[in-house]
């Protein structure tokens, strides 16, 4: 009788004393699902909701990092249908724009996705992109490629529609392709380690930009028939293939890729791997810019996708010469030396090699009628213009674009050409020569370069954050969890050790990085900020 009474009272005891903090922490793991499923214009709301409970920020880390599940409901619910269908996300600056979503079968009833396929179209300078579910250039080579594989291995594949304002190597394309992630993962629980990019030519090409300067959220990226060099050039940023060692790349490329080929492409990829980068490159003899090797590769692509987990680095190497692509998981880099104070960093370029075919700037509307001249081309210093008729080159007979480019290919650098063009009632003579070939650096370096390498040891007794840096004059840290609750850190900064104050962020902060993001990965709870003189 007795130790039934006592059995009796230690289960009242435990009864009043667990179940309220149960609660409490059921009410917290609902509110964060309510935040995870929210429009931006209700996250304030909700965040104030939660926070009048005053839990810690520690708390609030540790329910996220728990995970968070999506909710669906009213009409994000009847989204969730097989097959295609057309969503909308909003970005950070508060633009809509549209997405579509493949949904297998099995996800749809009930089933839990294994990975996320984040596809980027191709021809992205189009000024507008078509979003009906009946035009294939909505989706690219995606309605294609994917959902036969992502039917039998349980893939969600999304695609974000680019155009010209909003290509993959711009602020707003990497500001899109974030939003489509997070929005999905309002409605849908995707596995978190198991997000990957891919595309096609510029799609392709929009992998390798941001493998060098977005990697978040990726495990790892995809790339078929692009180049790393297009969002280098066309985004004018200073982009390191360095950096690519810091995720996982399958590059598939065709040698006669009429784009590019793989001869112009490897360059790139071996520099990378000289430098750590993990690529799995592909090269097919005898197609062109296109694809068809895809089912081929499938076996690949499957096992890299099931083998690609990300996970938190315990060691961070990256490049940078601006604050803005100067962040990867758990570093930052801030500041950067100025010119006159800059020391040299030794980092991979390629050099620029001869085309395999002369360009004379010009573009065709019908046979042989010049649309367009660009300003500085080789023809336009010959003297053509748009609307004259191409009649002769070098004395051969010109009827559409197709001879043009035959002839082309029989010149190389200084070589002088003759032309015919009708302008008017007339025919004109015209002469030209084109430029001997001066190699210089791909990847431009206008600014000093900043580069970090930090990692975490934890052998002593207490753990100590390793740094070392060039024309980085401040970065900042965020710890792990094991060492969010530290008021100081032991920090060994290229030898010389110092210890630094630990700085912890608010529990709304935490709460407002959760709802920008949606994603339970890394919780940047605490932190340290490193200056170097």
């Amino acid at each position: 009788m007795y130790r039934q009474a006592l059995s009796l009272l230690v289960c009242a005891l435990v009864t009043a004393v667990v179940l309220p903090r149960c609660d409490a922490q059921d009410d917290l793991q609902n509110q964060l699902i309510d935040l995870r499923a929210a429009n931006a214009a209700d996250y304030d709301g909700i965040i104030d909701a939660i926070l009048k409970s005053e839990p810690t920020t520690q708390q609030i880390a540790d329910a996220i990092r728990a995970g968070v599940k999506a909710k669906a409901d009213g009409d994000r619910k009847e989204k969730l249908v097989a097959g295609w269908s057309a969503w909308e996300a909003t970005d950070v600056n508060g633009v809509t724009r549209p997405y579509q979503v493949f949904l297998p079968k099995s996800i749809v009833e009930g089933g839990s996705p294994t990975a996320l396929i984040v596809h980027m179209h191709g021809a992205v300078g189009r000024p507008e992109f078509g979003t009906g579910l009946g035009e294939r250039i909505a989706v690219g080579y995606a309605g294609i490629l994917w959902p036969e594989v992502a039917e039998k291995e349980k893939y969600i594949v999304v695609c974000p529609i680019g155009r010209a304002e909003c290509s993959w190597w711009t602020d707003n394309g990497v500001a899109h392709v974030n939003a489509v992630i997070r929005d999905l993962r309002r409605s849908l629980d995707i596995p978190e380690n198991s997000i990957f990019g891919a595309g096609f030519s510029d799609g392709a090409s929009g992998c390798y930009y941001m493998a060098m300067a977005a990697p978040d959220p990726f495990a790892g990226f995809i790339a078929l028939n692009g180049h790393p060099r297009v969002g280098a050039i066309a985004s004018g940023k200073q982009l390191y293939l360095g950096n690519m060692s810091m995720s996982v790349t399958v590059a598939a490329m065709t040698q006669q890729d009429s784009l590019y080929p793989s001869k112009n492409v490897l360059p790139h990829i071996v520099a990378a791997i000289g430098e750590g980068a993990d690529i799995l490159t592909v090269s097919y003899p005898k197609m062109n810019h296109q694809p068809s090797y895809f089912t081929d590769q499938t076996p690949a692509i499957v096992s890299f996708i099931e083998k690609s987990k990300r996970a938190r680095r315990d060691e961070i190497q990256w490049y940078a010469s601006s604050p803005e692509v100067g962040k990867f998981q758990w570093l930052e880099l801030l500041e950067f030396a100025s010119a006159e104070k800059a020391m040299g960093v030794k980092d991979t370029n390629v050099m620029s090699f001869p085309s395999t075919r002369m360009q004379l700037g010009i573009g065709f509307s019908g046979f042989t009628k010049v649309s367009e001249v660009a300003n500085g081309s080789v023809a336009a210093t010959a003297g053509v213009k748009v609307s004259d008729e191409m009649v002769e080159f070098d004395g051969q007979k010109v009827s559409n674009a197709r001879d043009l480019r035959g002839l082309l290919g029989n010149k190389t650098y200084g070589d002088e050409f003759t032309c015919k063009v009708k302008r008017g009632d007339s025919v004109l003579d015209l002469t030209g020569k084109f430029p001997v070939f001066v190699p210089k650096p791909i990847y431009c370096r206008n600014d000093p370069t900043g580069w970090a390498k930090c990692r975490f040891d934890s052998a002593g007794e207490s753990p100590v954050l390793k740094v070392q840096s060039k024309n980085v004059t401040k970065l900042r840290v965020w710890l792990p969890k094991s060492m969010a609750s530290l008021d100081n850190l032991s920090v060994s900064l290229a030898g010389e050790k110092m210890t630094l104050p630990v700085k912890h962020q608010s529990a709304k902060d935490v709460l407002k990085s959760f709802a920008g993001s949606a994603s339970s990965f890394m919780v940047k709870e605490a932190y340290v900020d490193i200056e170097i003189k």
